[in-house]
């Protein structure tokens, strides 16, 4: 009797460094993507609506100076919208909500999870007013690209196009990361909306 009880007293818990198989695992999948929707949703949406004129501003290309000014916002905008905006800032952030609504989430914060993950509800006052600004300054843009005359218009739409693009994409790739991590989120707190400390990383950019 008293090797058995020293047996069990010495039994190990499982460790960060343990297989795979001992590790907690994602709950809910199917929730993590429908989370996933909302950020998606609006990033599909704006791109859709720039793809007309970044499409004719390729088209109207027709001078090498007009090209190269053209490549070079392009350029610009992926690395300061698209990276630097998205991809270093952004999509870490959303990666890690939506894996914790995935794992924590219940009644309303399940319900509308698209909006909690894009931090539009359920969230602390500072960060959605960021977040609000956000989609406003997306949707301004969009608008603003209209009042252009060409070839500014077609210039800065297939800027804003490019850069959106490469976060969508550094979006979907971080989600995809998400839906195979094995450590779940911190639980989201009812009190301020905010989520667990740990992050998902974004994969690294092409």
């Amino acid at each position: 009797m008293h090797q058995s009880g020293s047996s069990s007293a010495t039994t190990q818990t499982p460790t960060v460094g343990d297989s795979a198989a001992t590790r907690p695992q994602l709950r809910r999948p199917w929730l993590l993507l429908w989370a996933a929707s909302g950020p998606l949703a609006l990033l599909l949406w704006a791109l859709y609506r720039l793809a007309p004129r970044a499409g004719d501003a390729l088209a109207a290309v027709a001078t090498v100076q007009h090209g190269l000014l053209l490549g070079a916002c392009a350029v610009g905008m992926i690395w300061l919208e698209g990276h630097r905006g998205f991809h270093l800032r952004v999509v870490p952030d959303v990666a890690a909500r939506v894996q914790a609504l995935a794992s924590h989430a219940t009644g309303w914060r399940l319900l509308l999870a698209p909006l909690v993950a894009s931090e539009l509800i359920g969230a602390p006052p500072r960060r959605m007013i960021r977040r609000w600004l956000l989609v406003g300054g997306v949707a301004g843009a969009i608008v603003a690209t209209r009042l252009l005359e060409e070839p500014a218009r077609g210039i800065v739409s297939m800027a804003v196009f490019c850069g959106l693009s490469w976060g969508t994409g550094s979006l979907v790739l971080a989600l995809k990361v998400a839906l195979r991590a094995p450590v779940r989120m911190g639980n989201p707190s009812a009190e301020n909306g905010a989520y667990g400390a740990n992050k998902i990383s974004a994969p690294p950019a092409a």
